[in-house]
């Protein structure tokens, strides 16, 4: 019976990409991840307005507590969008 937790192309066994202690060789293609000179899907600009719109809405659209109002507000009328932006902060 085979074992199936085992891997069987893991470090040790010979990668061509990596040396025997699993660390990657200078040089080696990429593999995974975005494409190289992908842009950003966020600029730095969009962030701060996303921002400073939030901080003139406040938590009763008037600006009242700024930015931290905002998410108050947001965490009692909407909780799982609270949890979302939480969790991608975290």
């Amino acid at each position: 019976m085979a074992n199936h937790l085992k891997s069987e192309n893991g470090p040790a066994q010979g990668n061509s990409e990596t040396d025997a202690n699993g660390a990657f060789k200078k040089g080696h293609r990429k593999r995974g991840g975005r494409k190289r000179g992908t842009p950003n899907l966020m600029t730095p600009e969009f962030k701060a307005a996303l921002m400073e719109s939030a901080d003139k809405i406040g938590s009763d659209g008037q600006g009242k507590e700024g930015l931290v109002g905002y998410l108050k507000a947001l965490a009692v009328e909407d909780p799982a969008a609270f949890a979302r932006l939480l969790g991608r902060c975290l």
